[in-house]
């Protein structure tokens, strides 16, 4: 695996062959052998990297435990804002 971008504490991007893959960092638990040891989950593959964003920005309402609307748009603002972040790293820009 050449490519990994660890967005969060949660969330990383890696690559196969022909795409990006957005994946779901977790540990293992009490039933494990190695427990507490840590492996990505894959979420989907991805041709682009807004694909790949587009996916996170999902799987990051998804997995959020937001429970009104307000809540909703204030956890879409802060993810959109990280990816705004990264897009502008992809760019060159500072």
């Amino acid at each position: 695996m050449a490519l990994f971008i660890k967005l969060n504490n949660d969330f990383v991007i890696t690559s196969s062959p022909f795409a990006l893959v957005l994946c779901l960092a977790k540990e293992k638990g009490k039933e494990s052998k190695n427990v507490g040891e840590q492996y990505l989950e894959k979420i989907g593959e991805y041709s682009s990297l807004e694909g790949v964003l587009n996916g996170y920005l999902f799987y990051s309402i998804i997995k959020s435990d937001c429970s009104d609307v307000k809540e909703l748009k204030e956890l879409i603002k802060e993810v959109k804002a990280e990816i705004k972040e990264l897009s502008n790293i992809e760019k060159g820009d500072k």
